[in-house]
């Protein structure tokens, strides 16, 4: 599998749990849709932590999540990743 949507699902600071040690044994992805998950604060340090050490992962779309400038900075840890998508929550 290259391709994984799991967009829309709500998964919380818990999902990104599981997205980040996901993250960091999976080395066949390459794009990851995590759209409107409700996505904020330290999802962006747990989902961080698995693309510190994913090296496959090109593309990693985060709109509709609110993890702002703490997001921007741990998202840019990934290792091969290219792109990646935080267009903001609207409130």
């Amino acid at each position: 599998m290259r391709t994984l949507d799991l967009s829309y699902n709500k998964a919380g600071g818990k999902g990104a749990s599981g997205f980040g040690r996901g993250l960091s044994q999976n080395q066949a992805l390459r794009r990851l849709d995590l759209s409107d998950n409700a996505l904020w604060g330290d999802a962006a340090a747990s989902i961080g932590s698995g693309l510190a050490v994913n090296a496959a992962l090109e593309e990693l779309i985060l709109d509709r999540n609110s993890v702002g400038d703490y997001g921007d900075c741990s998202y840019g840890s990934g290792i091969g990743l290219r792109s990646v998508g935080l267009t903001e929550a609207s409130h």
